[in-house]
């Protein structure tokens, strides 16, 4: 019987990540020095008859069960599986999900902020991670996993503001393609911090003349709370 093994520290604590006769196993140690000892006896054969061989369950299958069980067919699945495929680019696609300790996931992220991502992004991103990890709990055996990090804090500032100089440049863009309905409702949706999508979905009764509203909905729903009523602006009058 041939085994080999390696000491890791995690969030949860120390582990002994053991690989016996070709089988993955992992054991749990209250301190290093509990794990440097049975590191020791495992490779003497002494592994212990209680402890429970690991389902080797990698990101790949993780990435699959989440696609099936939530996001198929929900509002936003695409993006969701977008961002969970870059958490299995990353890391690798037979990764073992009980491998990603918080170190790893914090690796992670100091990637993604050099790829530009925003917190808001690096969080959406983080949160798939944390679904593929529910995965491994669910199907692949798993019974512990490491803490991963808490949120990167938002900054909510808004960072741009339209010139009139710029809208009207970006006016003239849109008539010298051919785009006159985008161009009449640019002015406005800018003004009113709408898209193009939410307003095509508009129709009358969205629309209250005498108050002076304007009602926005969403096309399906979804985790979000994404309606809006908003006041008619100046702009969007004319």
């Amino acid at each position: 019987m041939k085994t080999t093994g390696t000491i890791a520290r995690r969030a949860s604590g120390w582990v002994v990540n053991l690989r016996v006769d070709g089988r993955r196993r992992q054991l749990s140690c209250t301190s290093k020095a509990d794990a440097q000892r049975r590191l020791a006896e495992a490779l003497q054969g002494h592994t212990g008859a209680t402890e429970k061989p690991s389902a080797g369950y990698t990101l790949r299958e993780a990435l699959n069960h989440a696609h099936e069980e939530r996001w198929r067919g929900q509002t936003g699945e695409r993006t969701a599986v977008l961002y969970a495929q870059q958490v299995v680019e990353f890391f690798g696609a037979q990764a073992l999900v009980e491998d990603i300790d918080y170190l790893a996931a914090e690796r992670f992220i100091k990637h993604l902020q050099e790829q530009g991502n925003q917190a808001q992004t690096i969080n959406a991103k983080l949160s798939k991670l944390r679904i593929l990890q529910a995965m491994a709990l669910k199907h692949g055996g798993a019974t512990q996993l490491a803490k991963l990090p808490s949120n990167l804090k938002l900054d909510n500032k808004q960072t741009l503001v339209w010139a009139d100089a710029e809208v009207r440049a970006l006016v003239a863009d849109l008539h010298g393609r051919g785009k006159e309905k985008e161009a009449a409702m640019f002015p406005s949706l800018n003004e009113m911090g709408c898209r193009f999508s939410e307003a095509e979905r508009l129709n009358g009764q969205d629309i209250d003349l005498e108050r002076g509203l304007v009602a926005f909905w969403k096309a399906a729903a979804d985790h979000k709370n994404g309606n809006r009523l908003l006041r008619i602006t100046p702009t969007a009058w004319d």
